[in-house]
């Protein structure tokens, strides 16, 4: 799976630490792949359908 191709990416090095976790709000199948920290919450939109496991595989590889 080829990685997409996002700009503005928001600096989250503040919270890559073990132990820390970061709630996450998932938006398959969106118009354009996307990451936005808002309020407490990471927003992945991802451009996949949310079909056996497509989706999960698309944010995993937008937080690598």
């Amino acid at each position: 799976m080829a990685r997409a191709k996002v700009k503005n990416l928001p600096n989250l090095s503040e919270y890559a630490r073990p132990g820390q976790e970061l709630a996450v709000k998932v938006t398959p199948n969106a118009s354009r792949t996307s990451l936005v920290y808002h309020q407490g919450v990471l927003q992945a939109s991802v451009t996949v359908q949310p079909e056996k496991g497509k989706a999960n595989a698309a944010v995993t590889h937008l937080l690598a």
